[in-house]
């Protein structure tokens, strides 16, 4: 029995890597459905000093509607930037196999992500959280890419291997500091007070949203407001 269960569990696999290889460096077939897409989220940052040095977060988000037995995410960016790490925390994907490649020199960014048992219902959500560290000001883009290696943008499923659609990351980076809510160059309790009153008082929006979202979740909610008390009053 043991010796049928891994014959299985072979074939599975043959099965998977089978189509993975048609979207890893082949072409893929039409979506299926709905238009599935890869896309990223609303990215925190914060950059100040002298000289300017900050950390940028960007989420890559992703919906389809067929279920998924891999995922791969080529990527490539250019700007003021340099790519630190990369995070499934919080991801909807529970992969048997996840493998990233970094290559900063040509700032290129792999993502590969297979499941061998269960495929990944439909839905939509978080895959993972890119984190880059910020050297300077000015214009950052985050694009897929082929590579010449036969990476491709590709989903794959009991329906074959396809391309989702794909909506690239651009931001301008200018200094600020997160928490600076009011938007007077300091950090500081009048800030909390402008959070507060944004939330639960319909006061005015913070001057930049992203200096609104201290703790860096991609909300701005009363989580922001106890993160800026704790680092202002309590040494968080």
């Amino acid at each position: 029995m043991k010796k049928y269960k891994q014959i299985i569990l072979f074939l599975i696999l043959m099965l998977v890597l089978g189509f993975c290889s048609m979207v890893f460096g082949q072409v893929c077939l039409a979506d299926p459905g709905e238009p599935d897409t890869v896309l990223f989220g609303d990215a925190c940052y914060y950059l100040y000093g002298q000289p300017l040095e900050g950390k940028l977060k960007v989420p890559i988000v992703f919906f389809h509607d067929q279920g998924l037995m891999c995922i791969r995410v080529p990527l490539v960016w250019s700007g003021p930037i340099i790519i630190d790490s990369v995070s499934f925390v919080g991801s909807r994907v529970e992969a048997d196999t996840v493998v990233v490649r970094i290559d900063s020199l040509s700032q290129k960014l792999s993502i590969g992500m297979t499941m061998y048992y269960d495929t990944l219902p439909s839905g939509r959500g978080l895959l993972c959280n890119l984190y880059f560290t910020i050297f300077d000001t000015g214009y950052v883009e985050i694009d897929t890419a082929f590579y010449q290696s036969g990476s491709r943008l590709g989903f794959c499923g009991h329906v074959g291997a396809w391309t989702p659609q794909f909506v690239k990351f651009q931001m301008d980076l200018v200094p600020f500091v997160a928490g600076d809510v009011n938007n007077d160059g300091e950090t500081d309790i009048v800030d909390a007070v402008y959070l507060v009153n944004y939330l639960f008082r319909d006061g005015p929006a913070p001057i930049r949203s992203n200096c609104g979202d201290v703790n860096c979740d991609s909300e701005i909610t009363i989580a922001d407001v106890v993160f800026l008390i704790n680092y202002l009053l309590r040494g968080g």
